[in-house]
């Protein structure tokens, strides 16, 4: 391997390329590793001091699961899970009531309540949090209200001390309402509707569409909220009675229990707490209202012109079906990509039907085998994306079918196409058995996507908090898998015929300004679907129910034994399991859920396609899981999702490749699968117009994303003429005219010359999957020993800018940043946590204080041959030049002065919290550590604190800071057409 050194020559960079090693490591087995120490049951308690309110009046266990009730009503749940030192602590408050304005109010209470305490005002608490290394985030669901803090689980009793003090004393200062209302006002207008989520205000990702239970506001419905009203509505929501406190992390269950009775045992309804200030003199409640154009409701969907009224926020909650109405709403925006979303009433978590609807979701819409991404995307060509979900709440659920279709030269997509293929495969499955294929699959899937999102702590916090809360209880969680499984096809019909019913059903079209108008209303397009599927309006006789039709799926494929489960095991260090004239290999063991993540890389893509061949490196990539020399794309897609393996091709700035997910038990089977997708993929020429479907969807979505079309338009400013400025997938005019020639061309040059990088990371055995299938799994005759690469041209600060039909500005500030090889990168990564999320410098001056940003984030992004360092906001039309002007004066001082003492010292512990949280995928290890190698670092610096990281100095981020945010920045502005 050559010299790490880069040599720069006329052309540019020559890259050297990772992959010859003149060392063998040994096959290590991993045996021998340490285990975390069970809690003693022995050793006789600290003398502690218990609230008499806060005494166990009941008590139960789960496996590593117990749930107790105090005396003063508040239920606790604790979990134990040892894989990292950190823990999530859960407030869920019941809501009674569930009504329209109930939750409008739920929602402004929520938002406003971590702006302070009696105890803690002017957004203490969320920095306190922050200071022990914590996060937080506060949001509401159909059911409760919920306070979700995740951070070292030696800070578990001040982390609680500080959510309790949220849930018990929050203050709703008169000013901090009035800010708040204002704030909501304003995000009305530009979107149409709220959001429910502080976080995704603070990251400026405000596209609500996807909320199942909207929430219904109006500017004179938020304009007649008063203090009082939220405080009517604060007390008699979070009292004892209906909260439940989760903590699920690295703790001992004894002494958590204590420290949530010690935190919370003196919870009783204090009329008066949120009614004072800290000084104790009561403050005035104010009536607060906005002023609003008379033209408001029009500004708010500018470029809307629905062919029915009411859009997504004045969508009725889900009730049961015997008491809904078929809907149908359509409106029209400024957007490339148009959409279809057809919704059922459902049954909640108290219902035993969750389960099977579970698995009714995955066999129609989730996974390239399920039956619609089979007929709309693969057969007819009809649709982009396709996806199926089951969104449970307590006592009603939402069944959800999403489509997106193709769209012509003039951005307009068949909706009639796509909707009329859904509800003819929603009449299949409620009058014909699936097959066991089918089910072995869908079960698979499910199963995949529930280990992923168990292996957050916080994420499995929320979801049993909220079970517990709608009284639905922790089953879904503790016994998913078992639940799952025992679910028959009979089950799949039924639920299918039970709640897929045409008079229920729920309709939303979002279409560009391009496409022609629809002229629908609901009785009409209930009489069409009569005509697409005769059978859907009518009832489902069970003695005609259909067996499974053999032709239409695989048989069953064989499953490998479920592995034994090792509770408590610490992850071991990454070990480097490199082969001599082979592939670079990097194992993590981490035996916490029996998953695993293999992913295998190579050097370059993106970073060598020009404007020519843009998204080419993407294209492949997609192309190559439709079929090889071996085996059909039916055939690959039936034995990955067989097995749970969920598939994704990855196109970073400097490397690509693939990252698959499956449960262990099945790595060694998929991993061969893996292995010919790389090396023999066919690129048969219509299969190649079918993978396109989905990164023109890519394109388009990034177009129409205020956010991402803004910091695109920013690196065409940073990086003129540089692969780094073009669109990450690539051009839709450029897109559609590459061929399978192109392709395998391109997979020659770049995959065929070089070994890939291979990461596995999770339920594994030492060096075995890399012993087994990948050492000799790649031949090679030809190798590059680099790849050139042109340097990014310096170039003067400028602006780019677009216009769109909408009441909003999107605005992107941003410098030019350091490589990913610089040592600078450390100090840059501390300034992002200083910078984002609740608490963050950009939420306390742009969002708490002055009011001008809906949302906003700051980002510092490090490549191989350049980097950028940016801070992005959306705000309101109106004020663009003040929030233009807040968002330089924030970069330029911070590129002045670097941060404040305190500031700085809790950006290090959030830095610290976050990377813990992070660390729990294993998705994220895989892609870290390609970075690591690929940037020349070590690979075990990505499990824990650098050494660089931890030298860093208030000192060492200025210099930091005032080398990089300088001078004028480049601008990237996506600005209203109404704007003057």
């Amino acid at each position: 391997m050559k010299s790490s050194t880069l040599t720069a020559v006329a052309a540019g960079l020559l890259l050297p390329i990772i992959g010859l090693q003149t060392l063998v490591v040994s096959a290590q087995s991993g045996r021998g590793r340490p285990r975390v120490a069970p809690p003693s049951t022995t050793a006789p308690p600290p003398p502690v001091t218990i609230p008499a309110d806060a005494a166990v009046v009941k008590q139960e266990q789960n496996g590593f699961t117990s749930r107790v009730v105090l005396r003063n009503g508040i239920t606790v749940i604790v979990d134990e899970q040892h894989s990292l030192p950190i823990a999530a602590a859960v407030a869920c408050v019941r809501r009674t009531d569930k009504s329209a304005d109930a939750r409008l109010v739920s929602a402004l209470v929520q938002r406003i309540i971590l702006r302070g305490t009696v105890t803690r005002p002017q957004g203490k608490a969320v920095a306190d949090l922050r200071a022990l290394g914590g996060q937080l985030d506060a949001f509401i669901t159909q059911d409760a209200s919920v306070l979700a803090a995740v951070g070292p689980s030696s800070k578990l009793k001040e982390t609680l001390a500080i959510q309790s003090d949220l849930v018990r004393n929050a203050l709703l200062d008169a000013e901090d309402v009035r800010r708040e209302l204002q704030l909501a006002s304003d995000e009305l207008k530009a979107f149409g509707n709220l959001s429910s989520d502080s976080t995704r205000l603070a990251r400026a990702q405000l596209d609500q569409n996807d909320d199942p239970w909207p929430i219904k506001a109006t500017e004179s419905n938020i304009s007649s909220v008063t203090r009082e009203r939220l405080l009517d509505s604060y007390r008699s929501a979070f009292n004892p009675a209906n909260l439940v406190v989760v903590v699920v992390g690295d703790v001992v269950p004894y002494t958590a229990l204590i420290e949530v009775q010690q935190s919370y045992g003196n919870f009783v309804v204090n009329p008066r707490a949120a009614a004072t200030s800290p000084s104790g003199k009561p403050k005035p409640g104010v009536a607060v209202s906005t002023t609003t154009p008379k033209s408001a409701q029009a500004d708010a969907r500018a470029g809307q012109s629905p062919t029915t009224t009411s859009p997504d926020n004045e969508a009725a909650t889900p009730k049961p079906s015997d008491s809904v109405s078929a809907s149908y709403y359509n409106e029209r925006l400024d957007i490339r990509q148009g959409r279809a979303r057809v919704e059922f009433p459902g049954p909640g978590l108290e219902s035993p039907d969750w389960s099977a609807i579970e698995v009714l979701t995955s066999i129609l819409g989730i996974g390239r085998a399920s039956r619609l991404h089979r007929t709309l995307i693969d057969a007819q060509l009809a649709a982009d994306r396709v996806e199926a979900s089951y969104i449970p709440g307590g006592e009603t659920s939402v069944i959800r079918f999403q489509l997106w279709p193709t769209q012509d030269a003039r951005g307009a997509g068949s909706l009639d196409s796509v909707e009329s293929g859904l509800f003819r495969e929603l009449d299949r499955i409620r009058r014909e058995l699936v097959s066991e294929g089918e089910l072995a699959r869908a079960k698979s899937i499910l199963e995949e996507r529930f280990l992923e999102l168990d292996s957050s702590f916080l994420n499995r916090a929320i979801r049993m908090g909220l079970g517990e809360a709608s009284q639905g209880g922790i089953a879904d969680v503790v016994g998913y898998r078992s639940k799952i499984r025992s679910v028959r096809a009979e089950d799949v019909q039924k639920v299918a015929g039970k709640y897929l019913i045409a008079n229920a059903a729920v309709v939303r079209e979002i279409e560009p300004l391009s496409a022609p108008p629809r002229t629908f209303d609901a009785d009409r397009f209930a009489a069409t679907v009569a005509t697409w599927a005769p059978g859907f309006s009518k009832p489902v006789d069970s003695a005609s129910i259909r067996p499974a039709d053999p032709t239409q799926s695989s048989a069953p494929l064989a499953q490998s034994e479920e592995r034994p489960a090792r509770e408590s095991i610490e992850p071991l260090p990454v070990k480097d399991f490199s082969t001599l004239n082979g592939p670079r290999a990097f194992v993590r063991e981490d035996h916490a859920h029996a998953l695993v993540t293999i992913a295998l890389f190579f050097q370059g893509g993106r970073l060598l396609e020009t404007a020519s061949n843009a998204g080419i490196t993407e294209l492949m990539l997609r192309s190559m899981i439709y079929g090889t020399a071996r085996r059909s794309y039916n055939q690959l897609t039936d034995e990955l999702e067989q097995r749970g393996a969920r598939l994704e091709a990855v196109s970073e700035a400097d490397f690509f490749g693939f990252v698959l997910s499956v449960p262990s038990r099945n790595a060694d089977r998929v991993l061969r699968i893996l292995r010919d997708i790389v090396e023999e993929p066919a690129f048969r020429e219509d299969e190649v117009k079918r993978a396109a479907l989905g990164q023109l969807f890519e394109i388009r979505s990034d177009r129409d994303s205020l956010v991402s079309n803004a910091q695109m338009l920013l690196r065409a400013s940073l990086f003129p003429g540089h692969a780094y400025a073009m669109p990450p997938h690539g051009t839709e005019e450029i897109l559609v005219k590459i061929t399978a020639e192109q392709l395998q061309e391109w997979h020659a040059k770049l995959i065929k010359r070089q070994y890939p990088l291979i990461v596995i990371v999770g339920d594994t055995d030492g060096s075995a999957l890399v012993s087994g299938q990948l050492a000799e799994g790649f031949r090679r005759r030809d190798l590059d020993t680099s790849l050139q690469v042109k340097l990014p041209a310096m170039s003067a600060p400028g602006e780019k800018a677009d216009t769109r039909n909408q009441p909003v500005n999107a605005i992107a500030l941003g410098y030019s940043g350091p490589k990913g090889s610089s040592s600078d990168r450390a100090a840059l990564a501390l300034l992002v946590e200083a910078m984002n999320g609740p608490g963050g410098l950009l939420w306390r001056e742009l969002r708490d204080k002055q009011g001008l940003a809906l949302g906003s984030f700051f980002a510092s992004e490090s490549w191989f041959a350049g980097g950028s360092i940016s801070i992005c906001a959306i705000g309101s039309m109106g004020k663009e030049p003040a929030l233009r002007a807040a968002m330089l004066s924030l970069l330029q001082g911070v590129g002045r002065v670097g941060l404040n003492e305190k500031d700085f010292e809790g950006a290090m512990a959030a830095a610290f919290g976050a990377r813990l949280s992070q660390l729990q995928s294993q998705r994220f290890h895989a892609l870290e550590y390609a970075r690591a190698v690929y940037y020349q670092q070590q690979a075990a610096s990505v499990d824990g604190p650098t050494e660089d990281a931890v030298k860093i100095t208030p000192e060492e981020l200025k210099r930091a800071t005032t080398t990089y945010l300088k001078g004028t920045p480049s601008i990237g502005v996506i600005r209203s057409r109404a704007q003057k």
